[in-house]
């Protein structure tokens, strides 16, 4: 029996994107999980040329997945769909687990040294949406270089402020890419209000960026 089909007259571009997120992820997803199978051999032996092109292949995968994924958090962030839930966390902590998330994401993760000097200070944050906006500063940073890097990322208090630094360092790129930075930028200072943290200073250093951050220090002790 046929029955009659809704095509939409307008599209709210951020509400869809929003809210189809998984369905615009899953190529992506699908894609990089057939590179993974043929790169560790599991459909048989590969050459060593098909092995770099199909990691070229695959890193350029991660990298149009990662864009997307901004895409994303940059509708949702536009239609309010986060709202922080605050608890107290150990920042050394919650900056230790964005690193390894921002390891597992990156295409650039082999050619990026990350080193970590942050105090136990205890903070009242949303843990996940901090953590959200530590990876996207980390990508930020990185477009200032080219080629292998250094990614730092240093927290310590100081008076009722928890003040955090994440710097890149390496060769300087001749352009980055302004849609990259215009996108990392913007998703990473709104997570970061939405934790109630301040963006004291972001610049280009000649030899990457740094970005200085500050946080409230938490009164209340977890448990």
């Amino acid at each position: 029996m046929a029955e009659p089909l809704d095509i939409p007259a307008q599209l709210s571009l951020s509400a869809f994107i929003a809210g189809e997120a998984h369905d615009l992820k899953s190529p992506f997803n699908r894609i990089l999980g057939f590179h993974k199978l043929v790169l560790k051999g599991l459909d048989g032996p590969i050459s060593d040329q098909a092995r770099e092109d199909l990691t070229i292949s695959y890193q350029n995968s991660q990298f149009a997945l990662q864009l997307l994924s901004g895409l994303i958090d940059a509708a949702r962030l536009s239609e309010g769909r986060y709202t922080p839930s605050p608890a107290v966390y150990r920042l050394d902590e919650v900056v230790a687990q964005a690193a390894q998330e921002w390891k597992r994401q990156s295409p650039r993760e082999k050619t990026v040294e990350v080193r970590l000097n942050v105090r136990p200070v205890e903070t009242l944050i949303d843990e996940a949406l901090l953590r959200r906006s530590l990876v996207y500063w980390m990508n930020y940073v990185l477009e200032f270089v080219a080629g292998p890097a250094v990614l730092s990322l240093a927290g310590e208090q100081s008076g009722g402020l928890c003040l955090l630094a994440v710097t890149s360092l390496g060769e300087p790129a001749q352009a980055p890419p302004v849609c990259d930075i215009t996108l990392y930028g913007y998703i990473a200072l709104q997570f970061w209000e939405l934790c109630q943290g301040i963006l004291r200073s972001v610049e280009s250093t000649g030899h990457g960026a740094a970005v200085q951050l500050s946080l409230g220090i938490s009164d209340v002790h977890p448990g």
